[in-house]
């Protein structure tokens, strides 16, 4: 494990201990960073999870949560006018990605985003009659890169899925990519049709991203089910296109066979997903289930 940033270095000989033996960074403001892969960490504490890249040669943070999850960054990485983020990424438009910006975002050397981040956020803050507010600048179609020090930083979009703008950002040296909101593991997922949001082409994407990183590439998830943990490898993403499959399969089953929207969603369990959760009604079988209807018949 590196903990090579400054800031880190202030860490009593007690919590240095408490690294070595959790791979968990306590602070005082209760801001626990767990260490996946060299400087790359991760922080959980509402909304999605939140990737952080510190080293002597600067600092990458990948999604910000709320503006109350995170109101203790900026004194932890003594943020100020001269002292920056040098990448601040959104993986995906949703607000539990992206609702740090506000505060994260002024600190930010440069915002980056796939094109349709912006877009998606400013159609949302029109339809509630607000000003977008801080938003990325730094925007890409397919593909994007940057060199932080020795690290290499790519950023991927392989086409619609959860949403019309979600983006792998990759850690090259150290082999960690954040997938965002295109793989919740264990928990039925939201799928933001009003997005842009695909099943079909988000088992598709999934393909993608798993012929493009390397096999032993660690990943971080935007969620995860209860008792699950929200870091894995691709064997999580293989499970999760098979789940979609699954969805997609009842659905056209169920188109097949005469029965309704109503009449699907009855279905008591996903066969072999058993143990996928549920978290409130939006991420539940029967709600899914009810998207995956939506598209089939185009409604």
């Amino acid at each position: 494990m590196a903990i090579s940033r400054r800031s880190f270095l202030r860490i009593s000989s007690a919590s240095a201990l408490g690294v070595l033996l959790t791979g968990k960074v306590a602070y005082a403001e209760d801001i626990v960073l767990t260490n996946i892969s060299g400087n790359t960490f991760i922080y959980e504490k509402s909304g999605g999870t939140i990737l952080i890249h510190t080293s002597a040669d600067g600092l990458v943070i990948v999604d910000t949560q709320f503006p109350q999850s995170i109101e203790g960054f900026p004194a932890h990485f003594k943020l100020s006018d001269s002292k920056k983020i040098d990448f601040l990424i959104n993986t995906h438009h949703h607000g539990d990605h992206t609702g740090g910006n506000q505060l994260l975002g002024k600190f930010a050397d440069k915002m980056v985003a796939h094109k349709r981040v912006p877009e998606l956020l400013t159609e949302l803050a029109k339809a509630k009659g607000e000003e977008p507010g801080l938003i990325p600048t730094t925007t890409f179609t397919d593909t994007w890169k940057a060199e932080l020090g020795k690290e290499t930083i790519k950023a991927f979009h392989f086409g619609p899925a959860h949403t019309s703008g979600d983006s792998v950002i990759y850690f090259e040296k150290d082999n960690v990519a954040h997938v965002g909101d295109l793989c919740f593991n264990k928990l039925h997922p939201v799928i933001d049709r009003s997005a842009g949001a695909s099943i079909q082409n988000w088992t598709i994407v999934l393909e993608k991203i798993m012929n493009t990183l390397p096999k032993d590439c660690r990943l971080v998830f935007g969620h995860s089910g209860e008792g699950y943990p929200v870091t894995g490898n691709a064997d999580n993403l293989m499970f999760f296109k098979s789940y979609l499959t699954a969805l997609l399969e009842a659905a056209n089953n169920a188109v097949k066979t005469g029965k309704t929207k109503e009449e699907l969603q009855k279905l008591p369990v996903l066969k072999g997903f058993e143990d996928v959760k549920s978290r409130g009604n939006r991420l539940s079988l029967p709600f899914v289930l009810g998207l995956a209807y939506d598209e089939v018949t185009g409604a």
